[in-house]
C-alpha cells in the first residue's frame, strides 16, 4: 500500500513538472530573433540601466534597420524628457511611433525596464512598458511589429537588455526582483499547458474541478492511478522522465530549424518579388547599371548632375582642358613653353609665344624655331627652271637654252 502512494505521488509529481518545463523563460538569441517575432505571440524584451552605463540624454535598447527594403524599429529611453519611445516603419513607408513618458526615468538611480509585445500574430500589436517593477504605459500598434524586422537587419542592441520568450509577465517582473502579488498584475499570456495524449485520455479525464487530494483531482485533471502501475517502480517513471525530457530537447530543436527556415522564405519572397528578371523570364534585358554623381566620377571641383542617362560633368576649372570628368593643367608661361628669347603672353586658353628670333623660323615654341632654309616654295629659281628642295635648301636647274647663268639667274646670252 506505501509502496502504490510513493507512485502516485511521484506520476503525480512528473505530470506537474512536464508543463513547467514547457514553460520556462527562453532567452531569444540574436540569431533567431526575426523568427523569435514571427513564431511566438508574445516576447519580451528586459534588462537593466544603470548610473554608469548611461550614455548621453537617449540609450537605445535595440534597434533594427533593412536598408533595402527602409523598414525600422527602435525601441530607446530618453532621459531629459523623460520617456520611453517606440518607433516602427514598414514596407510602404508607413510609421509609428509612441511615448510613454515617465518622471521615474529622469532618476539616476538603476532603472529596471522591461518591453511587453503581445499579440504579435495580429495585424495589431500590443505594447506595455514597465519601469522598476510599475506599468508607465499601454498601446496597440497601427503596423505589425514584424514589418520591422524582416529580411537581413543590421541590430544594434544594449548589452545588458535581451528578449525572452515562453513566460507571463508577472514571471518576467519576479525575474528582474520585483515584488508582484498574484492579483496585482494581468498577465494577458497563459502559460503553455500539457495536453494528454489519446492513449492516456482513458487514464487522464479533464472533469472542471479544483484541487481535492482526497479524490485525486488536481487542477481540472482527474487522475486516476488505482491499479494502474501496481508492478511499476520508480525507475520506470524516471525512465519515462528521461524520455520526455529528450523529447523536449528535439522539438526545441526542431522549432528553432523551423524558425530559421521561416526567415530564409521570407527573405526568398522578398528577393523574388523585387526581381524584375523572375517576371520578365526570357523577355528580361538586364538594364544597363547607370553611374550617378555618388560616385564622384567628375574632376575634382567640376559640378556634376544626375539625368535619366546618367551623370554629366561641367567644364574644366580655369586653367584646365578636358570634358568634365578628366581634366589636364594648360601649360602657362610659368612653365617656359617658349623658344629662348621669345617673348611668352598668357591667355584664357594657355599659352602664346611671339616671333621667333631674326635668321630662325618657326612658331615660337621651345622647339619650335629653326633656322630659315628657303624653299621652291618661294619659286626662287628663274622661270622655267627646274626647283629641287634639299637639307640645305633649294637647288635651281642649268638656264634654258640660249640664256647663261647659274639657274637663279638667267641672262639672254644674245643680248
Amino acid at each position: 500500500m506505501a509502496r502504490t502512494r510513493e507512485l502516485w505521488i511521484f506520476g503525480i509529481s512528473l505530470f506537474l513538472y512536464f508543463p513547467l518545463i514547457l514553460s520556462q523563460i527562453r532567452q531569444v538569441s540574436d540569431e533567431e530573433l526575426g523568427a523569435a517575432f514571427i513564431l511566438n505571440s508574445y516576447i519580451y524584451l528586459a534588462g537593466d540601466i544603470s548610473a554608469q552605463s548611461r550614455q548621453g540624454e537617449t540609450q537605445v535598447l535595440f534597434r533594427a534597420d533593412n536598408t533595402r527594403l527602409g523598414t525600422h524599429f527602435a525601441i530607446y529611453v530618453q532621459f531629459q524628457p523623460p520617456q520611453a519611445v517606440i518607433k516602427l516603419r514598414s514596407r510602404d513607408r508607413r510609421d509609428y511611433q509612441v511615448t510613454f513618458p515617465s518622471p521615474v526615468l529622469a532618476n539616476n538611480d538603476e532603472l529596471k525596464i522591461m518591453v511587453y509585445f503581445g499579440d504579435l500574430q495580429r495585424a495589431s500589436n500590443e505594447i506595455r512598458v514597465y519601469v522598476n517593477c510599475e506599468a508607465i504605459g499601454r498601446d496597440n500598434t497601427e503596423i505589425p511589429i514584424r514589418e520591422g524586422i524582416l529580411g537581413e537587419v543590421r541590430t544594434e542592441k544594449s548589452p545588458n537588455f535581451q528578449f525572452y520568450v515562453n513566460a507571463n509577465v508577472r514571471n518576467m517582473l519576479r525575474a528582474q526582483g520585483c515584488s508582484i502579488p498574484d492579483e496585482v498584475v494581468d498577465t494577458s499570456t497563459e502559460p503553455t499547458v500539457l495536453e494528454v495524449p489519446q492513449w492516456a485520455q482513458s487514464t487522464f479525464r479533464e472533469r472542471p474541478s479544483i484541487h481535492d487530494s482526497r479524490s485525486g483531482r488536481m487542477d481540472g485533471i482527474n487522475i486516476d492511478l488505482s491499479n494502474r502501475f501496481p508492478d511499476y517502480d520508480v525507475r520506470h517513471f524516471r525512465s519515462l522522465e528521461s524520455s520526455l525530457r529528450g523529447l523536449t530537447h528535439a522539438v526545441r530543436q526542431l522549432q528553432i530549424d523551423l524558425q530559421s527556415q521561416t526567415v530564409e522564405t521570407r527573405s526568398l519572397r522578398e528577393e523574388l518579388r523585387s526581381c524584375d528578371m523572375c517576371r520578365l523570364g526570357s523577355h528580361y534585358r538586364r538594364p544597363q547599371q547607370l553611374t550617378t554623381c555618388a560616385s564622384n566620377p567628375c574632376f575634382r571641383g567640376v559640378r556634376c548632375e544626375d539625368t535619366p542617362r546618367g551623370y554629366r560633368c561641367g567644364a574644366c576649372p580655369r586653367g584646365y582642358r578636358g570634358d568634365g570628368a578628366s581634366c589636364t593643367r594648360l601649360p602657362t608661361c610659368r612653365d617656359r613653353p617658349c623658344f629662348q628669347g621669345v617673348t611668352c603672353y598668357d591667355i584664357g586658353n594657355g599659352y602664346r609665344c611671339g616671333q621667333c628670333p631674326s635668321g630662325l623660323t618657326g612658331d615660337g615654341t621651345r622647339d619650335g624655331c629653326r633656322p630659315f632654309r628657303p624653299s621652291c616654295d618661294n619659286s626662287p629659281c628663274f622661270p622655267g627652271v627646274l626647283c629641287s628642295d634639299t637639307a640645305e635648301g633649294y637647288t635651281c636647274g642649268p638656264c634654258p637654252e640660249g640664256y647663261n647663268g647659274n639657274g637663279t639667274q638667267c641672262q639672254d646670252i644674245n643680248e
